[in-house]
């Protein structure tokens, strides 16, 4: 199994040729939603797409939890191949099963339980809330398959390996497009089809990325006794949890943003919820820098790299700032032909609602960049086992998003929801950046040391 070292050769080469099978595994990712967007929005229709948009953010806190933890898995594996130690990576991807399969239970328990009531809390509408609970229901259901298929994959980055995860999301993209096809269109499932779709789709690339995290060492496989090492899981768990708060976090600014969005009526919903699915097709660039740059921090701080993390650092924010710029140049360009693929029901379109998305847009287009920053600083940060910096990052996200949501839109109408998203890029990118500069600060002195 081909796998890339990132403690040496040219940087910028490096994370390239890691960052492109992202990148490609992403767009494919987007796919997922991409087409449920539009065969929700063109065969179940409006209140269809804004019932997806209700449970968004819900979704976003219990996917991007479960993702905290297995983000914080992929560092300690990282930091274990750049040091080439066997047995310590052994225990990782062990422990890492085991907390998992808890995790896994957890989420499905307390979801299942409080779900129903958090869409009410939230003032979904009521023409909407039964297709809202629907859905959601379906994807709480599925979330083991959620959790493990990004852990797996989590595992071959951490060790590499991008182009695995890229064949595992190729396969899981057809299967999503043609069970989309045939649950939501032909057979008439409705909302419940397209979650059904998507967590089927998962599963097939939770099987296909199994067979190859046993094979990381070619034939010479890894033995796992899957004995509960509660050292650690601790360890692991230590790695994981203020990554998992840190997602949780901004999830709760986004759940009380949407409790306001949510006043605005379903048409404002649909769009703005049409918009935000463009905008996560656009993040796919932000998303590959993401892993590559994590993965290249993490074996070079296994391998006590101090001066190549300090250079790829650099060469990577200005990576960062060309692919943001021409994601902005793409939102400006397509952004309106796209809504309407996502909008238009029968030949017919609502303008309200492309107008809503439109401004959206064109108003993130002028900051995207931020964005990208964002996301290289995130990865440098939590490659370098700063877990508790980037979770604190957070709530600068938390409070900008709900300040604007809350006082702007009293004054400046529902641009106040676009200016709280740029605000929170910005919050966090500075003290993402600051605490960047403190951690290397204190490693430069540590090597000076030895």
């Amino acid at each position: 199994m081909k796998t890339i070292d990132m403690t040496e050769g040219k940087i910028a080469t490096k994370l390239t040729k890691f960052a492109i099978p992202l990148i490609a595994g992403n767009i494919l990712q987007q796919m997922y939603v991409f087409f449920d967007t539009l065969f929700v929005g063109r065969y179940i229709g409006t209140n269809g797409l804004a019932a997806l948009g209700t449970v968004e953010w819900i979704v976003f806190i219990i996917i991007s939890g479960a993702q905290g933890f297995t983000q914080g898995f992929s560092i300690d594996i990282a930091q274990s191949a750049g040091k080439k130690d066997r047995k310590t990576l052994e225990e990782a991807i062990e422990g890492s099963i085991n907390v998992c399969v808890l995790l896994s239970i957890t989420i499905t328990v307390v979801g299942l339980i409080l779900g129903k009531g958090l869409l009410r809390l939230l003032n979904t509408p009521d023409e909407i809330i039964g297709l809202s609970w629907s859905y959601l229901r379906i994807l709480i259901l599925g979330i083991a398959i959620t959790t493990f298929y990004n852990m797996f994959s989590g595992i071959l980055r951490s060790y590499g390996n991008s182009v695995t995860p890229l064949n595992a999301l190729i396969l899981s993209s057809i299967v999503n497009i043609i069970l989309d096809f045939l649950f939501i269109y032909y057979f008439k499932l409705g909302v419940v089809g397209a979650a059904v779709a998507t967590l089927l789709a998962q599963l097939s690339s939770l099987i296909y990325c199994t067979k190859y995290v046993v094979k990381i060492f070619g034939d010479d496989k890894l033995h796992f006794s899957f004995n509960v090492n509660p050292r650690k899981m601790y360890e692991l768990i230590k790695l994981g949890v203020p990554l998992c708060f840190q997602n949780i976090v901004i999830g709760i600014g986004g759940v009380a943003v949407q409790a306001v969005i949510n006043t605005y009526g379903a048409v404002f919903i649909a769009g703005y919820t049409a918009a935000n699915k463009l905008y996560g097709l656009l993040e796919i660039g932000a998303w590959g820098l993401n892993g590559a740059v994590g993965t290249f921090v993490g074996q070079n701080k296994g391998a006590n790299n101090y001066r190549r993390v300090n250079k790829g650092f650099r060469i990577s924010v200005v990576m960062a700032i060309v692919m943001g710029a021409f994601m902005s140049g793409i939102m400006l360009g397509l952004g309106e032909p796209i809504l309407r693929l996502f909008l238009e029901q029968e030949g017919t379109v609502n303008m309200s609602t492309i107008t809503i998305g439109k401004e959206f847009l064109n108003f993130l287009a002028a900051f995207f960049p931020l964005l990208y920053i964002l996301y290289v600083l995130y990865a440098v940060v939590q490659g370098m086992g700063n877990t508790f910096m980037s979770m604190i990052s957070s709530f600068a996200q938390l409070f900008m998003r709900i300040a604007c949501a809350y006082l702007l839109t009293s004054k400046i109408g529902y641009y106040g929801f676009f200016v709280g998203e740029v605000m929170a890029w910005v919050g966090s990118n500075l003290m993402l950046y600051l605490a960047y500069r403190i951690k290397m600060k204190k490693w430069r002195l540590e090597c000076y040391a030895e």
